[in-house]
């Protein structure tokens, strides 16, 4: 019984790693990448609804690091 429940833990755990969180953003924006306490945190890529992005690593909801960014003006 605890084999199975440990194999069944680890698959759990496995899936997870994987996951990622796709959302429509109140202001017309889109975010997929990794969530954690409700903030954007790891890696992820937020569409503004202007065509510009951000694509790079996030700390609490904030640009975190190295990361890619193309605005609307170029």
């Amino acid at each position: 019984m605890k084999k199975n429940f440990m194999a069944a833990m680890l698959l759990f755990i496995s899936i997870n790693i994987f996951a990622i969180t796709i959302m429509d953003l109140p202001d017309g924006s889109h975010y997929a990448g990794d969530i954690k306490d409700g903030k954007f945190d790891g890696f992820g890529k937020v569409e503004y609804h202007d065509g510009s992005f951000y694509e790079g690593y996030f700390s609490k909801g904030l640009y975190e690091g190295e990361g890619k960014i193309k605005n609307s003006f170029y």
